[in-house]
């Protein structure tokens, strides 16, 4: 799939899938179903910046300030959000959740996204959360040179450092193998049974798990 259109998704290429084993790619301002190579939206929309596909299918969008979802061809506004530039990720086959800067702080804050797009703070943390992940009951994201856990209704823990390396920019678990594949500016690990281990050089972008594939 190639992008000629130039647009915000296209500085930071996203990726998305659904149960039926639907692959989106978004950038260019668009997002193409990979199977099909059918783009989405009618018209590039550069003001769409972030995704996420649910498990049947609807896709989910950041627009600007807004919380919306694709239908007839174009990014439908639902509900405004805290400040602009959050993005979106699903966590879990029923669960989504925003994350991005908190307003006038230079934390950043968490939320869940519930049915009908309401949503609410699930916790802020003291510097730029780079990329989240599901996990077993709950979820992992990347921030602060390391790698942190959140489990449902207990605190953040710290699962992995990495203090010399740039910062993760995507990342994707495996909850059969109970792998977190971790992409950076230069490369792609794979951080299994407490061991960091690189799988590519000189690779890197946004990681989706599909069919026990990774794709980047």
């Amino acid at each position: 799939v190639r992008s000629g259109t130039p647009g915000v998704i296209a500085a930071r290429p996203s990726l998305a899938s659904d149960s039926f084993g639907g692959l989106y790619v978004g950038w260019g301002g668009n997002i193409v179903e990979v199977r099909s190579n059918r783009s989405l939206l009618t018209t590039p929309d550069p003001a769409v910046t972030s995704f996420a596909a649910t498990p049947d299918g609807l896709v989910v969008t950041v627009r600007g300030d807004r919380l919306g979802y694709v239908s007839g061809g174009e990014a439908r506004d639902l509900v405004s959000l805290p400040c602009a530039g959050m993005r979106v990720e699903r966590i879990a086959a029923d669960r989504l959740i925003l994350f991005g800067p908190a307003v006038s702080t230079r934390t950043w804050a968490v939320y869940m996204v519930a049915k009908g797009g309401s949503y609410s703070k699930l916790f802020t943390f003291p510097g730029e959360i780079g990329a989240v992940a599901g996990a077993d009951d709950g979820f992992f994201f990347a921030a602060s040179g390391g790698v942190y856990k959140v489990e449902f209704g207990k605190r953040v823990v710290p699962v992995l450092y990495l203090p010399t390396r740039p910062g993760v920019r995507s990342m994707a678990y495996d909850s059969g193998r109970r792998a977190l594949f971790l992409s950076t500016e230069a490369a792609v690990y794979v951080y299994f049974e407490g061991r960091l281990v690189r799988l590519l050089s000189k690779v890197s972008g946004t990681l989706c798990l599909l069919h026990d594939g990774l794709y980047i």
